[in-house]
């Protein structure tokens, strides 16, 4: 026979009447073999307090007596409130982290546009020449000076071609021995510009690269105009 609850919690079956509190009685209707209540204002001593409950068949139900619900949730809302704090200090930390990258951005774009400006007024191109391959890499600039475009072919013979006829055999003699000694390159020489055949002088600064053996890599370097300093000096 199903069990009945009336407003005040009585339980009743055609054996015998049971007194529950209202809560309870709530409770095993919902859930007849275990859960949980609380007492609410039905509680004694006026606590509200939560309560566990599970069927037992040999003796009915086995309540376990109930906690304060200030004392139960304390520790609760104690982490509750560590990790809230922790989480809107992190949300602080990611929004001013954030500020602090778009600015560095920002001023990382700024500096990389004024330090292309300021190649580009003081005539300063840039090339990396790989020593294994003869194959070299060169800014805008750099192509401007020698009066090449994108599809001129970056090799090694074809580098000797930038410089002028008389000059590319020392300067290829120059480049060995300063490979050989491990030496930065410093040299200043004329060369014919490929679009308009004009002499122009330049200023090839070249740090090399090593590898952990102390192998050369690399030629990193760059090249300047300075075709008016050496009109200058010459009318000097």
């Amino acid at each position: 026979m199903r069990a009945a609850f009336n407003s005040w919690g009585v339980r009743s079956s055609s054996n015998s009447e049971t007194r529950f509190s209202q809560p309870f009685a709530e409770a095993i209707e919902a859930n007849p073999q275990q859960g949980t209540y609380q007492s609410g204002p039905t509680s004694v001593d006026g606590i509200d307090r939560t309560y566990s409950y599970v069927r037992n068949d040999q003796y009915g139900f086995v309540v376990n007596v109930g906690m304060s619900n200030a004392l139960a949730f304390a520790e609760w809302r104690k982490h509750t409130m560590i990790v809230s704090g922790m989480g809107s200090l992190f949300i602080v930390v990611l929004v001013l982290s954030a500020g602090f990258i778009r600015r560095s951005w920002k001023t990382q774009e700024e500096a990389a546009a004024s330090l292309r400006e300021a190649q580009r007024i003081a005539r300063l191109g840039r090339y990396a020449y790989d020593l294994r391959d003869g194959r070299w890499t060169s800014s805008g600039i750099f192509d401007e000076i020698f009066g090449i475009g994108p599809d001129y072919p970056r090799d090694a013979a074809h580098w000797l071609e930038l410089t002028d006829p008389d000059t590319g055999e020392e300067l290829r003699r120059y480049t060995e021995v300063i490979v050989a000694q491990r030496a930065p390159f410093d040299r200043e020489y004329p060369i014919r510009h490929k679009s308009d055949g004009q002499e122009r002088w330049v200023a090839n600064k070249g740090k090399l690269t090593l590898d952990a053996d102390g192998t050369p890599l690399t030629l990193v370097g760059t090249i300047q105009d300075i075709t008016e300093q050496k009109v200058f000096e010459a009318d000097l």
